[in-house]
């Protein structure tokens, strides 16, 4: 295990590392490196060497010059793309523009930072699905721009082959994006991102086994992978694995501290006691939820479940009226929300949720395996309620119900566990 601490005091950074063995706890080695801003790329060389050393392995010409692959010509230029990476992962309208040109400023001082061209590409395509009064296509297109110049500067960057992929995707290109993910794997088969995002497609062809074995193999490379272990979440919920659902929740409040995530787990534990039909758990799950700091969208989702529940249809009305009139709605609001409308039978609101781009590319899957929700599928923008699609179910889950079965081509059973380290 390798561990250390940062301090940066304006253009000076301290840099301390040790490595441990794990299985005894004994220290290998240990450094500490007090150096200028201008130096930390050579001070990762340094830490690189000297565990290579310690390990007593060498480090081959491929793993040398992937340290040095992705780096910029300036410092500064890192710097900006560290910060635009951090505003990134927050998923709102605001922090994905402050992203935006913090990667901006990155690019202007180095030009030819592919890494920058790549969180450029990002943005863009996920303003399509979190901003506000955004042009998708506009967007789509400038993303995939973005990308091609990543690419063209760096052909082996696994970032810039994902960031096309989702560019592709808002271009309603889904096997041009399936083939740029796999192009990003292939150049580093341990890159996140792309295993998630080959997870998601998977799922959008109802293909819910493989997106087990994706968001499984993500977990596997991190633990502390929020994301992912997110969607195994969402999976474990859509699938009928409620136990699965509750330890998953646990772990990403654990490993996460952002409100998205927070929100996500406190609601996802809502939602499961709403399910089973138990209303006073669920006000548990809410105050649970406050006492948390969760913010007020995520627990007025709780509370239209809840009153859903309990039959106050005006409340929850009220409630589902608010929901519809905010952007960027996290998944687990608008599942709690469509739930909730079409408990009390308006099934105008409920697909409505389905129609925002977030769930457009989910909702033929997400409507099918999900029961509450079949009333939907006789709206236009859903139907017929049989799609030509073929349901492929984890081993692992409970048994399919017979109105799901009846909603697809055919079913297959395959097991969502990954078979070995490998993604295809």
């Amino acid at each position: 295990v390798l561990e250390g601490s940062v301090r940066r005091a304006g253009g000076r950074v301290r840099i301390s590392a040790q490595l441990i063995n794990a299985a005894d706890g004994f220290h290998l080695w240990a450094e500490r490196y007090d150096r200028t801003m201008d130096d930390v790329f050579a001070v990762q060389e340094e830490i690189a060497s000297s565990i290579a050393e310690a390990l007593r392995v060498a480090l081959s010409p491929t793993d040398a010059a992937r340290i040095k692959q992705a780096r910029p010509a300036d410092v500064g230029a890192y710097d900006l793309y560290l910060r635009g990476r951090e505003k990134y992962g927050h998923y709102t309208d605001a922090s994905l523009r402050e992203g935006l040109d913090l990667f901006r400023q990155a690019t202007e001082t180095d030009p030819e930072y592919a890494l920058a061209w790549a969180g450029i590409a990002d943005c863009y395509s996920q303003l399509c699905q979190w901003g506000v009064g955004v042009d998708v296509a506009e967007y789509a297109r400038l993303g995939l721009e973005a990308a091609r110049r990543a690419i063209a500067l760096n052909p082996r960057l696994p970032d810039a082959h994902k960031a096309e992929a989702l560019s592709l995707r808002f271009q309603k290109d889904m096997p041009g994006a399936k083939a740029a993910l796999l192009r990003a794997v292939d150049a580093d088969p341990r890159f996140l991102p792309a295993i998630i995002n080959l997870g998601v497609h998977e799922f959008t062809e109802a293909n819910l086994a493989a997106a087990e074995r994706y968001m499984r193999r993500a977990i596997e490379v991190d633990p502390q992978e929020a994301f992912a272990t997110s969607w195994l979440l969402f999976i474990a919920r859509w699938t009928g694995r409620p136990e699965l659902v509750l330890e998953l929740a646990s772990t990403i409040r654990r490993i996460s501290d952002q409100s998205f995530y927070v929100g996500t787990a406190h609601m996802e534990r809502a939602g499961i006691r709403l399910h089973s039909g138990d209303t006073d758990a669920a006000r548990v799950c809410l105050g649970e939820a406050t006492a948390d700091g969760v913010v007020e969208l995520d627990l007025l989702a709780i509370e239209a479940g809840i009153a859903a529940r309990e039959g106050r249809a005006k409340d929850v009305r009220a409630m589902i009226a608010r929901l519809r009139g905010v952007e960027g709605l996290k998944a687990s609001n608008i599942m709690l929300a469509a739930v909730a409308a079409v408990r009390v039978g308006d099934l105008e609101a409920g697909g409505s949720f389905f129609e925002r781009m977030l769930m457009r590319d989910l909702a033929a899957t997400i409507l099918r395996v999900n029961p509450e929700l079949h009333p939907l599928l006789d709206l236009l923008p859903f139907a017929p309620r049989k799609r030509d699609m073929t349901l492929v179910w984890p081993l692992e889950a409970p048994m399919l119900e017979p109105s799901v079965h009846a909603l697809f081509r055919e079913v297959r059973i395959e097991s969502g566990l990954v078979p070995g380290s490998g993604v295809r």
